[in-house]
């Protein structure tokens, strides 16, 4: 009865493992399906919005390139700024609160 008790807790073990395994895999698959079910919401309602204003999609491109330019150069002055603040300071310095390394 000794190894049937080990057999036992050995199978409920292995059961309380594979529970807890599909309970994250179902927990996982829940919140993928919700965020989808959130990226399609969006989705009909972008499909609303532009049927009823067309001008809006236009609206939109020019203002997503204007993003794209401003983070471009955004980009560009940081760089610059890295660039100048590490060659006044030697290798490490700390910009905005971030460690920069030119290595």
């Amino acid at each position: 009865t000794h190894c049937s008790t080990n057999e036992q807790n050995s199978t409920d073990k292995m059961l309380y493992i594979l529970t807890l395994e599909l309970n994250k895999n179902l927990e996982r698959m829940v919140e993928d399906t919700e965020n989808m079910s959130a990226q399609l919401t969006w989705m009909a309602y972008d499909m609303v919005a532009l049927r009823t204003n067309p001008e809006e999609g236009a609206s939109m491109r020019q203002l997503e390139e204007a993003y794209q330019r401003c983070r471009l150069e955004l980009n560009k002055n940081l760089e610059r700024m890295v660039e100048d603040t590490e060659n006044m300071s030697g290798k490490r310095t700390i910009l905005f609160g971030w460690w920069w390394s030119s290595a």
